[in-house]
């Protein structure tokens, strides 16, 4: 291959790799705009205050053991 290919090729990879910083660069920039946009909004104050219980009951766990056993049989 003869080396103007070549550096041509190479040219090429630049312009297009400082493209695609710029594009990420400006994308970046539209997503922080749109992040501090939505961050003062009205549903930004609102509080989940429900309870949530992580672990259940003993009942509910050997219930939730008996069904699973059954569906397992059939």
């Amino acid at each position: 291959m003869s080396d103007s290919f070549l550096e041509e090729q190479l040219r090429r990879i630049r312009q297009l790799s400082e493209r695609m910083s710029q594009v990420t660069a400006h994308r970046a920039d539209e997503e922080a705009a749109r992040e501090r946009q939505y961050s003062h909004g009205p549903l930004r104050e609102i509080r989940d205050v429900r309870i949530v219980n992580s672990v259940p009951d003993k009942a509910t766990a050997s219930d939730m053991r008996r069904t699973s056993r059954r569906r397992r049989r059939r």
